[in-house]
């Protein structure tokens, strides 16, 4: 026997060589004293019908074979041997040979040994064959890549699983899969119990499952083809909020909207899905929305389930993902809210998480979040605020003097909010308004100097959202009211030319006024349209001046104690009737007047309703007539009656002062 190495070896000269020395063996060969009879088939299947009935066996003919004669076949030599089958000897045939019946009872390999036939338990003769059962598929399993072996017959399009068969008598069976071609593999298993194929499945497989044959015949087991169920990258999605539609996976983080959102539209791309033979099949998502106001908190929350994308006609699979269920439309946010999106405030926000679902997927989905944010650059807003410490230069004085006390803004201010962070206002304000200079005073003595102003004020803030108190500061200019020059009417500070004929004449300065007997009636004597600002007393809608005198007052035969007058201003902003309010010393004030008043007569007895404008002619607000006229005087007058209630308080102290 000469051998071959994989690797040469030096021999003498230098020469290689692959060739091993010659291994010799002796073996002492004897005749056997039985004959062997060679069977023309090397295989017998044992089922109901060859136990019967017997199957046809030629056999070399023995010499001594009697014919119509059974005979047994055992596994050994010895008597008492297990009965593996039994031979019927029927006739000869002109070859020198013989045909039998045998009637197979056990199973037999040739590997196990020698068959040995017998004859009243003495062996006669010696043969070999197979005897195996009848070929039974009993179960089936297949090994997707990467997983484990499973019971469950379904696999995807393109891909390449392996299939093992486990029975009985399957050595001898001859597999096929219906239209499914078989790879050959070194890791092919093959034995009676158990069979191995590694099998493709192609991308373009016309059909639902593959029967698995067994020499032409059914074997009752087949391989479902079902579509790939793996979540994509959620690239497909595209929202759109008011600029070019983006996909969500692009949007990293808060996007900051300057602008009004009139709708978000969710938008599906069904050829982003499957590419070539980079199968996805079916998306199934789900969406949850909620919208929260500028305090983070939740203003309404809604849920979409169940939203299924299915690929494109650019899939070699898509007609097999024809489903009634497979969305086209986008998927609109206002369609689901009760509060629309056009309709959200300032710096409220809007999230949307899209995710797929657990349920139609053995492996984790995606999940993105889109959250869009009401941007706004700046705030205009009414602000009330009490400075103080200011430093104050007046243009007829030098120096800025000392520290003064406590004063009262009223500003409407503009603030600006940061570009890069989310609802964080810049530390600095610029607005205008009026200034009460010195409105309170805690000396003793009235020694500060109080004024009114309008004013441009420009402020700074500070930055830490956690303090409690702010100390601001203020730097600005503006116009005072120069209450120490004397016959200087009020309304002239907002640009009317008022007479001050018809009021409590001044002396001296708007701090001090004549007094007037015990008893006194007041006249007017004008018939000017008063100012916008005027401080009156009301009695069965007629707006008189407040004298401030001691003692007692007559108001046309009603005496009023001055202790309890009450000071008020009337504006002329508001939106009902200019002649329905009732006395302000009955301390009830329900009118909103219009946009100025006029005084007609020595009384101003009446006011004139063609010069109120745009107002609601009863001061119970039961009928509207102002035609939009509300829409810039209800905040002014909010705004003015307070300024007016700081003005009143302010008057008082500098009287009590002095």
């Amino acid at each position: 026997m000469k051998l071959q190495t994989e690797r040469p070896t030096l021999l003498s000269g230098s020469r290689l060589s692959y060739q091993l020395p010659v291994l010799r063996q002796e073996f002492n060969v004897k005749g056997s004293r039985l004959k062997f009879l060679s069977p023309d088939q090397r295989s017998v299947t044992m089922d109901d019908v060859s136990r019967r009935r017997g199957v046809e066996l030629i056999l070399d003919n023995g010499r001594s074979f009697d014919l119509h004669r059974t005979y047994r076949i055992e596994d050994q030599e010895e008597p008492g041997g297990s009965l593996i089958a039994e031979v019927y000897t029927r006739q000869y045939l002109s070859n020198d040979r013989v045909l039998c019946y045998l009637r197979p009872y056990n199973t037999h390999r040739q590997t196990a040994g020698y068959l040995y036939i017998k004859e009243n338990d003495v062996a006669r003769y010696i043969t070999n064959l197979d005897i195996t059962p009848q070929t039974v598929v009993r179960s089936v399993q297949v090994l997707h890549r990467g997983g484990e072996w499973t019971s469950s017959l379904s696999v995807s399009p393109g891909e390449m699983v392996d299939v093992r068969l486990e029975g009985e008598g399957l050595q001898k069976a001859r597999m096929s899969f219906e239209d499914l071609p078989i790879i050959p593999s070194d890791s092919s298993v093959r034995t009676d119990a158990r069979l191995v194929y590694r099998v493709m499945v192609p991308v373009n497989f016309s059909k639902r499952k593959s029967t698995i044959y067994n020499a032409g015949q059914p074997t009752g087991y087949a391989i479902s083809v079902r579509e790939f169920q793996r979540p994509h990258p959620l690239d497909f999605v595209s929202v759109s909020y008011g600029e070019a539609t983006r996909p969500v996976t692009r949007l990293g983080g808060p996007v900051l909207y300057n602008g009004t959102i009139r709708d978000v539209v969710f938008q599906f791309n069904p050829n982003g899905i499957d590419q070539g033979e980079q199968l996805y099949g079916k998306q199934f998502l789900s969406f949850e929305v909620r919208t929260l106001n500028s305090k983070g908190e939740l203003i309404e929350m809604r849920n979409v389930d169940n939203v299924v994308v299915c690929p494109g006609d650019n899939s070699p699979r898509y007609a097999f993902y024809t489903d009634k269920q497979c969305r086209t439309d986008p998927l609109s946010l206002n369609s689901l809210l009760g509060r629309k999106t056009y309709d959200l405030d300032d710096w409220s926000r809007i999230l949307v998480t899209v995710k797929h679902q657990t349920g139609p997927y053995s492996e984790p989905g995606y999940t993105q979040t889109v959250e869009l944010v009401l941007k706004r650059r700046y705030k205009f807003d009414i602000d009330v605020s009490f400075p103080a410490g200011l430093l104050t230069r007046r243009e007829d004085e030098k120096g800025y003097g000392n520290f003064g006390g406590i004063s009262l803004a009223t500003l409407a201010q503009l603030s600006f909010y940061s570009p890069d962070k989310i609802n964080r206002l810049r530390p600095y304000k610029i607005g205008a308004g009026f200034v009460a200079l010195n409105a309170f005073n805690l000396s003793p003595t009235a020694t500060s100097e109080r004024d009114l102003g309008v004013v441009i004020l420009g402020s700074v803030y500070p930055t830490r959202r956690d303090a409690k108190f702010t100390f601001p500061l203020y730097l600005g200019g503006g116009a005072c009211w120069a209450w120490a020059s004397g016959s200087t009417c009020l309304g002239r500070a907002l640009g009317s030319d008022c007479s001050a004929q018809g009021f409590a004449k001044f002396k001296g300065s708007l701090a001090k006024f004549d007094v007037l007997p015990n008893f006194a009636r007041l006249p007017f004597n004008s018939a000017k349209p008063c100012a916008l600002l005027q401080l009156h007393i009301s009695n069965n809608g007629r707006d008189f001046l407040l004298s401030q005198a001691r003692g007692q007052v007559v108001i046309h035969g009603r005496v009023q104690r001055l202790l309890h007058a009450e000071i008020e201003l009337d504006f002329g902003l508001g939106a009902a009737g200019a002649g329905r309010d009732f006395a302000a010393v009955f301390g009830d004030e329900l009118e909103h007047v219009g946009a100025f008043q006029a005084c007609i007569g020595g009384y101003a007895r009446v006011q004139v309703v063609n010069f109120t404008g745009f107002v609601v002619p009863d001061f119970h607000h039961l009928q509207s007539g102002d035609a939009g006229g509300r829409v810039g005087a209800q905040p002014g007058h909010h705004f003015l009656d307070f300024f007016g209630a700081a003005l009143a308080f302010l008057v008082s102290e500098i009287r009590s002062s002095t």
